[in-house]
């Protein structure tokens, strides 16, 4: 790491955190900018992942958990006023408690809200799991990192909720396997019955049968990154290690190759699934799709299982990437989820290993073109927003408090928290 593009990167984390100390303004930017249930309280967007930034920096600067508690507070404000509809380490419910869980390790504080938190979220696995294990073929909101058990896992995993945990983990086992579905098919309970609604969903595919996410956010690579999660900490259940082998497998099955090496296109189609067109052309290389977000699942499904061939394939998958021009990684955006900042992040797992003086000059590269986009204004961040690579974001998945986390990191500034454990990578 350059000390010079350390200083800066701290310099600028310190800009975007002053800019993001008033509850007040960002309730207002959230309140008027969106129209997604749960968004005031989220992690994702919301209070919830703006005090995880202030609680990670309370070492750095002692007054900053005392900001912390303003926005948890405002956030558990605007849950007892949120439908609850939505789901997932990233909706309101179990967003805030995940801000407070780890809250809670580095001051006590919340120990009674997080009982009575827990006691809801476990009324909600057993629902969603027993649906799981009814019919696991649905849309990917069930299973996911975003909105589904795989995110909710991770929460649990973080409180040591053994009972529920193991629920968890054994529905995404059940999954694993592979079941009938359409046209004589065979596929795993991981299939999404529904089209992929992004614009990485190449025209030429038939997606009426639905599709494989193959993302960390979205995908397969969530419930293997929990899984392996889980082994790492000492949880699991029958068939959990053979699930993950499968996973890791599935993932390397469909992987392509193109001019620059090694990637993963975000779907599969039922076509592609059954050989019958080509594997997907190359999407978004960031944390939600693509090599940093699968390669860092595939590293820990070797650490679970102390697999040297999937280490390497986790290691050539991240040199094939950086072996890769910038401009094709299609990170247009500087956040956490699918631009510079996770980028810049789920590289730092890599450093210590056969590849790691090329990811840390690839690391100090994407500092430098972070900071280069806000040489000449940095905004207010006091607006959330859905969509938009040039909206005035404030949260932690999409907006200025990931960034801020990850430039700290990267800085090598003492963290108080894990606080990219919600990003099931660590």
């Amino acid at each position: 790491m350059s000390a010079e593009h350390a200083a800066v990167a701290a310099a600028l984390a310190d800009e975007i955190t002053a800019r993001l100390t008033d509850p007040n303004d960002m309730t207002k930017g959230l309140e008027s900018a969106s129209t997604l249930p749960g968004t005031l309280v989220s992690l994702g967007r919301g209070q919830s992942g703006i005090a995880l930034l202030h609680l990670a920096r309370s070492l750095v600067d002692p007054t900053a958990i005392t900001t912390a508690h303003r926005f948890l507070q405002r956030a558990r404000e605007g849950l007892s006023r949120q439908e609850l509809r939505q789901s997932g380490i990233y909706g309101p419910l179990e967003g805030l408690g995940f801000a407070l869980e780890l809250t809670c390790r580095a001051t006590g504080d919340y120990a009674s809200a997080l009982t009575t938190l827990d006691a809801m979220i476990s009324r909600r696995v057993c629902a969603v799991t027993a649906t799981l294990h009814a019919d696991p073929i649905g849309s990917v909101m069930r299973f996911d990192t975003i909105s589904g058990i795989a995110g909710i896992g991770r929460y649990l995993l973080l409180r040591q909720r053994r009972t529920d945990l193991e629920a968890v983990l054994d529905a995404l086992v059940v999954m694993t396997a592979l079941r009938p579905y359409r046209n004589n098919s065979r596929v795993p309970g991981f299939w999404s019955s529904t089209p992929p609604t992004s614009q990485f969903a190449p025209p030429d595919q038939d997606w009426s049968a639905g599709h494989l996410n193959l993302g960390l956010a979205h995908g397969i690579a969530g419930p293997l990154a929990l899984m392996a999660l889980a082994v790492i900490e000492g949880c699991e259940v029958e068939g959990q290690r053979a699930a993950i082998e499968e996973l890791a497998e599935l993932l390397l099955s469909q992987s392509a190759k193109d001019e620059y090496g090694q990637h993963w296109p975000p779907y599969i189609s039922l076509a592609q699934w059954q050989g019958r067109a080509s594997t997907g052309r190359r999407g978004r290389s960031a944390w939600c799709y693509g090599t940093p977000g699968i390669a860092r699942a595939l590293q820990l499904a070797a650490t679970a299982l102390d697999s040297t061939h999937l280490h390497a394939s986790a290691e050539n998958a991240i040199a094939g990437m950086l072996d890769t021009p910038p401009p094709r990684w299609q990170t247009e955006h500087w956040s956490i989820c699918h631009g510079e900042a996770g980028v810049l992040h789920l590289l730092s797992f890599f450093e210590k290993s056969r590849i790691g003086v090329q990811v840390s000059k690839a690391r100090d590269q994407v500092a430098q073109r972070i900071i280069s986009r806000f040489a000449d204004n940095i905004p207010t961040f006091r607006v959330t927003h859905p969509d938009g690579p040039h909206v005035d974001v404030a949260g932690y998945l999409e907006g200025a408090a990931g960034l801020a986390l990850a430039l700290d990191a990267y800085a090598g500034r003492a963290q108080a928290v894990a606080w990219d454990t919600a990003l099931l990578v660590n």
